[in-house]
């Protein structure tokens, strides 16, 4: 019977130690949150950290749309004056044709840019998929320095149908002066496809500048200093000097 007893207490120890605490939550590179399997409540992945970027694949292939058969437009800073935007503030854009929006060439990195796009035929999503929380599966805005494949930024779009342009943030915090560019791009397991790519200009902030002396040490380095000849006894003259 005390056999039993030890037994049955062993099965419960183990039971509660072995428990599922809590559902885990994964967050998708789109904010959206969903819930998978048992475990602790976090991220697997944190986007726009230096890991993430780093399992991002670039063996791009440049595939630009057609116009013809389907159109793709992105719109930088769309609602960016607001007597502009009739009051809608953020939200002029959103589920509107081309004429509520705005447009610009150049802008000013912060925490965060304003983004509409648009197209009218199926977005790419691997929502409901075995990767759907693969951040290479799927259809993405990315920012690039113009000319070069490192993603300095990225945001995933998660919507499939549309009805007019859609607004979505993108980080620019990472951005200086430059000349840069936005890429629509379909990820997918033989590679990232670039559908569109747009370039803007980021005006400020500058990069921070390399660390600078102290003007004073600046000033003391500037001159050599040559040392003075020992004085002599009062009366005598220095033996450097010479009278004509």
């Amino acid at each position: 019977m005390e056999q039993i007893l030890a037994t049955i207490q062993v099965f419960v120890i183990a039971s509660l130690l072995i428990r599922p605490l809590e559902c885990v939550v994964i967050t998708g590179n789109n904010g959206t949150q969903g819930h998978k399997g048992w475990g602790i409540q976090e991220s697997i992945i944190q986007r726009d950290t230096p890991e993430y970027f780093a399992l991002l694949r670039t063996d791009y292939k440049f595939r630009a749309q057609d116009p013809i058969y389907y159109e793709i437009e992105i719109l930088i800073d769309s609602c960016r004056e607001s007597i502009k935007t009739g009051g809608l503030g953020d939200g002029c854009c959103f589920d509107t044709n081309r004429a509520a929006c705005q447009d610009y060439s150049s802008v000013n990195a912060g925490q965060d840019l304003q983004l509409a796009y648009f197209q009218n035929a199926h977005i790419n999503t691997c929502k409901g998929t075995p990767f759907e929380d693969d951040p290479n599966c799927g259809t993405y805005i990315e920012i690039h320095r113009k000319g070069e494949k490192q993603v300095l930024a990225d945001v995933q779009l998660a919507d499939e149908y549309i009805n007019g342009f859609r607004t979505i943030n993108i980080a620019t915090h990472a951005l200086c002066v430059g000349k840069y560019e936005l890429w629509w791009v379909v990820r997918t397991r033989s590679g990232p496809y670039v559908q569109k790519q747009k370039e803007f200009y980021v005006s400020r902030p500058s990069c921070p500048a390399p660390p600078q002396q102290d003007e004073a040490a600046e000033e003391e380095a500037a001159f050599e200093l040559i040392p003075s000849a020992p004085a002599g006894p009062p009366g005598s003259f220095s033996p450097n000097l010479r009278c004509g």
